[in-house]
C-alpha cells in the first residue's frame, strides 16, 4: 500500500505544518492540545524538532515560540469551535519573526495548522508606514469619490485626527458639508477623466490656519482601464508663495543692495556674457564699465576661472580662488570668488551670478599669521627653557565623568587611589618638546626622549600630577609646582614647572604649555647657604664694621664744617650734612634692594644721586639740565661711600655756584671703567673759576672734601678750566686689591 498523498504533501510542504489533536475537559469544553505531527518546514522555521515535541502538550511547545500576550490557546481554540478556517498575524519575539498562521479543523476533534514566515513582507510594510508617516507631504489613497483608504500621519495631523479616525470614512464625516462638496467634485474629476490632476487649493489645517496646499491625485488603473483607487499627496507651499511674494515686493530693496554692497557682483547670460554689475565689481577688477559690458567670459585666459563659470551654468555652485589679472585692465588683484547658477521660469538655468571678493587684505593676514607661526615655532624650539606641548583633552572628558557626581575632597579622593592617577597619566599625550628638553634630559634626539619619557617620571612627579588633575577639574588655567625628574640616564633633576592652557583651548584642554626649568644647582645652593648658617655672624659684624666707618666719616664731617663754619651759617651747615648724609644713605638703599652685600652697580646710584640733587636745587626760575653717561659698573661696597660723597660734592658744587647770575645750564656726569681704574668726571658749561690752581690747594670747605675722599679712594684729581665752565676729573682703582687683602686677614 503506497504513502497517504496529503501526509507526503505536508512532509514534503515548503510552508511550516503541524496537526494537534483536541484534548477536554471534564466541561466538555476544550482544554488543551496535544501535538501529533510537524513536518520538517516547521523545524526548520521554528528549530523545535518533530521527534521532541510529539505527544506532547502544546502548553509546553507554543509557549517556546510565541510572545506570553499572544493568547494563541483562544486563537486555536475558536478555531477548533467553530470549525472555520481562521488566519492570524502573531509575532514571535523568541524567534524575531512574524507567522501567518492558517487554521482549520477539517477532522472532529482535530486541528491543522499551517505556519508561513511573513517577516520580511512585514519589515517592508513597516519600512513603508514609517517612510509614509515620517515625511512632511501628506498622502493618502480614496478607494471612491468619497471615502479615504489609507493615509499618512502627516494627512492625519493637518486633519487633526489620528489616522484610525480617518481611514474608511467618508469626506461628511470629517469635514464641513461644503468642504466635502468641494472635495468631492475635484474626486470625481479624478474618478470619471482617469488622468492625473493637479491644483493648487487654500485649507484650513486642524489649528485653524489658512495653508496654500499643492495636491496632486493620481488614479491607479486596473488592467481594463478601470480606476481601482486615487493616490493624493499635498505639499506645503504656503511659505514659498510668501517667499515669491517677498521676492516680488522686495526686488527695489534687492536692487539696492546689488548696486551698494562692499561685495563685487555681477550677472551673466547663458552664454557667459556680463549683462550687469555693480560699481564694487568695477574697482576690484580695476577696470570700467564699458569695458566689462557684454565681455564673454569663456574667452578669458585664465582656464581655471572659466571653469568655475561654466560649471555655474550646470547648475552647480563653484567657486574660484586665485590672483586674477585682469585683461581689460593693467592689475592683478587676489580674489575669492563665488558663482551660482540663476534659473528660469521653468527651471532651467538662464545664467548666472558672481560675488567677488578682494582678499588683499586677507592674505596680507594670512602671511602675518603664517610668520607669526613661524615665530612661535621658532620662539619654542629656540628657547633656552624646556618647554612641552601636551593633550589633556581626554583627561579632561574622564574628569568631566568623575566629577558629576560633587566630591567633597579632591585631593584626598586622588591621594586614594594612585593606580586611577597614573591611568590618568598615561592619557596625556605629549605632542612636542624643544631642543632645550632634549639637551635638559640628556637624549640624543626628540623620538628618543618621547619614546623614554616614562622614566622621566618618580612617584612624586604623579604626586605632583594630582594638582594638576585637581586644577583641572576646578576649570584653572595655570598652575605652578616644583618636582623630581630623571634624566634618561638617571640622574635626577629638581625642576620648576608653570603649566599653562593655550589661549582657545580652554573648553577641551587640548593645548597645554609646560615650561620646565632644572633647578637643581638652585637647590643645591641652597642646601650650602642652608649648611653655612654661621656666616650670618661674620655678614652681621661687616655690617656694624661698615656702620662704624660711616659713623666716623659723619664725625668728620662734622668736625670739618665746624672748623669752616662762619657765625650765622647753620642753616647752611644742617643742609649740607644732610645732604652728605642723604648720600650715604642710598648706597645702602641700593644694598638692600639687591641683597649684594660685597658690591653695588654705581651706575644706578649715580642716578638716583642726580635726581634727589635736582629736587633740592630746584630754582624754578633757572633751568639746569643733567645727562648721566654710565657704564655697567659693579663697585666694591667700601669704596661706594666716598665715592658717592666725592659725586655728592661735585654736583652740589655745580649746582650752587657755576651758574650764579644765569637762567639756565647743563650738568654732565660719567662713569668709566677701564681694566680696573675708574674715571668719574663731573663737568658744567658755567661761570668756571678764574684761577684753578686755587682748586688743587683748596681752602674751601667743600673742597677740602673732595681732596680728603680723594685722598681715601686713593685716586688722583684733574681740574681743568680751560674751556667754558669746568671739568673736574677723578681716577681711583677698583678696590679689589684691598679686599683680597682683607679676605687674608
Amino acid at each position: 500500500m503506497g504513502q497517504d498523498p496529503y501526509k507526503l504533501a505536508t512532509q514534503s510542504s515548503p510552508v511550516g505544518y503541524t496537526w494537534q489533536k483536541i484534548c477536554y475537559g471534564d466541561d466538555g469544553a476544550p482544554a488543551d492540545l496535544s501535538v501529533l505531527e510537524a513536518n520538517p518546514a516547521f523545524e526548520e522555521l521554528t528549530g523545535l524538532k518533530a521527534s521532541e515535541i510529539t505527544d506532547r502538550s502544546a502548553f509546553e511547545v507554543f509557549t517556546k515560540i510565541l510572545d506570553e500576550e499572544t493568547d494563541w490557546f483562544a486563537l486555536f481554540g475558536r478555531a477548533a469551535a467553530d470549525r472555520k478556517p481562521q488566519v492570524s498575524e502573531v509575532y514571535s519575539r523568541p524567534l524575531g519573526k512574524w507567522f501567518r498562521i492558517a487554521l482549520s479543523a477539517p477532522v472532529e476533534g482535530h486541528l491543522s495548522a499551517f505556519w508561513m514566515n511573513i517577516t520580511d513582507s512585514k519589515r517592508v510594510e513597516e519600512e513603508q508606514t514609517l517612510l509614509l508617516d515620517n515625511i512632511s507631504t501628506q498622502i493618502w489613497y480614496l478607494v471612491d469619490q468619497e471615502h479615504y483608504g489609507k493615509v499618512n500621519q502627516a494627512h492625519a495631523d493637518f486633519l487633526g485626527l489620528t489616522k484610525e479616525q480617518v481611514e474608511g470614512k467618508s469626506l461628511y464625516e470629517l469635514l464641513s458639508r461644503d468642504e466635502a462638496d468641494q472635495c468631492l467634485i475635484a474626486n470625481k474629476l479624478v474618478f470619471e477623466s482617469r488622468k492625473p490632476v493637479v491644483t493648487e487649493e487654500w485649507a484650513a489645517n486642524s489649528r485653524g490656519e489658512k495653508r496654500l496646499l499643492r495636491i496632486s491625485k493620481k488614479p491607479k488603473l486596473d488592467a481594463l482601464g478601470s480606476v481601482v483607487f486615487v493616490v493624493c499627496s499635498a505639499e506645503d507651499v504656503t511659505e514659498q508663495q510668501r517667499a515669491m511674494e517677498a521676492v516680488t515686493e522686495s526686488e527695489q530693496k534687492f536692487q539696492s543692495i546689488f548696486r551698494h554692497t562692499p561685495l563685487g557682483l555681477f550677472h551673466f547670460d547663458s552664454n557667459a556674457v556680463i549683462t550687469d554689475f555693480n560699481e564694487k565689481f568695477v574697482e576690484i577688477i580695476g577696470s570700467s564699465q564699458e569695458a566689462l559690458t557684454g565681455l564673454d567670459m569663456q574667452r578669458l585666459p585664465d582656464r581655471k576661472l572659466v571653469t568655475a563659470i561654466q560649471g555655474a551654468l550646470h547648475g552647480e555652485r563653484t567657486s574660484y580662488v586665485g590672483e586674477y589679472a585682469s585683461t581689460t585692465a593693467d592689475k592683478v588683484t587676489p580674489v575669492r570668488a563665488f558663482f551660482a547658477p540663476v534659473y528660469s521660469y521653468h527651471q532651467t538655468v538662464s545664467g548666472g551670478i558672481g560675488i567677488v571678493e578682494d582678499v588683499t587684505e586677507r592674505k596680507m593676514a594670512e602671511y602675518a599669521l603664517r610668520e607669526s607661526e613661524t615665530k612661535y615655532r621658532s620662539l619654542f624650539e629656540d628657547s633656552p627653557i624646556s618647554l612641552w606641548e601636551q593633550d589633556f583633552s581626554k583627561v579632561k572628558k574622564r574628569l568631566d565623568k568623575i566629577t558629576r557626581r560633587p566630591v567633597s575632597d579632591l585631593r584626598a579622593y586622588f591621594l586614594s587611589r594612585p593606580k586611577l592617577v597614573r591611568e590618568l597619566a598615561a592619557e596625556v599625550i605629549v605632542l612636542n618638546v624643544n631642543q632645550a628638553t632634549v639637551r635638559q634630559y640628556n637624549a640624543n634626539s626628540k623620538e628618543e626622549f618621547l619614546e623614554g619619557i616614562h622614566k622621566v617620571f618618580t612617584d612624586e612627579s604623579y604626586t605632583a600630577f594630582i594638582e594638576a588633575l585637581v586644577l583641572i577639574a576646578r576649570k584653572g588655567k595655570e598652575l605652578t609646582l616644583t618636582k623630581k625628574h630623571r634624566t634618561l640616564d638617571g640622574r635626577l633633576l629638581d625642576v620648576h614647572l608653570y603649566w599653562a592652557v593655550a589661549p582657545g583651548f580652554e573648553d577641551d584642554y587640548s593645548r597645554v604649555i609646560t615650561s620646565a626649568i632644572d633647578i637643581t644647582e638652585q637647590k643645591q645652593a641652597e642646601q650650602i647657604i642652608r649648611k653655612n648658617l654661621h656666616e650670618k655672624n661674620v655678614l652681621l659684624s661687616e655690617i656694624h664694621h661698615r656702620v662704624k666707618n660711616n659713623l666716623a666719616v659723619i664725625s668728620s664731617l662734622l668736625t670739618l664744617q665746624a672748623d669752616f663754619n662762619r657765625p650765622g651759617s647753620m642753616q647752611a651747615f644742617l643742609e649740607n650734612t644732610r645732604n652728605r648724609i642723604h648720600s650715604m644713605a642710598l648706597v645702602h638703599e641700593l644694598v638692600y634692594e639687591t641683597s649684594n652685600f660685597a658690591e653695588i652697580r654705581f651706575d644706578h646710584l649715580l642716578h638716583r644721586l642726580v635726581a634727589s640733587l635736582k629736587k633740592i636745587y630746584h630754582n624754578e626760575r633757572r633751568n639746569i639740565s643733567v645727562t648721566v653717561t654710565s657704564e655697567d659698573a659693579m663697585l666694591d661696597l667700601n669704596l661706594s661711600v666716598p665715592c658717592t660723597l666725592l659725586a655728592n660734592e661735585l654736583l652740589s658744587n655745580a649746582f650752587l655756584h657755576a651758574f650764579e647770575g644765569r637762567d639756565a645750564g647743563a650738568i654732565e656726569v660719567e662713569l668709566h671703567k677701564n681694566k680696573k681704574e675708574y674715571r668719574l668726571v663731573v663737568s658744567d658749561d658755567g661761570k668756571g673759576v678764574s684761577n684753578p690752581v686755587m682748586l688743587e690747594n683748596p681752602s674751601s670747605f667743600g673742597y677740602t672734601i673732595i681732596h680728603g675722599l680723594v685722598k681715601q679712594l686713593g685716586g688722583s684729581i684733574h681740574v681743568d678750566a680751560s674751556g667754558s665752565g669746568l671739568r673736574v676729573e677723578v681716577r681711583f682703582s677698583d678696590g679689589s686689591r684691598g679686599r683680597a687683602a682683607r679676605a687674608r686677614k
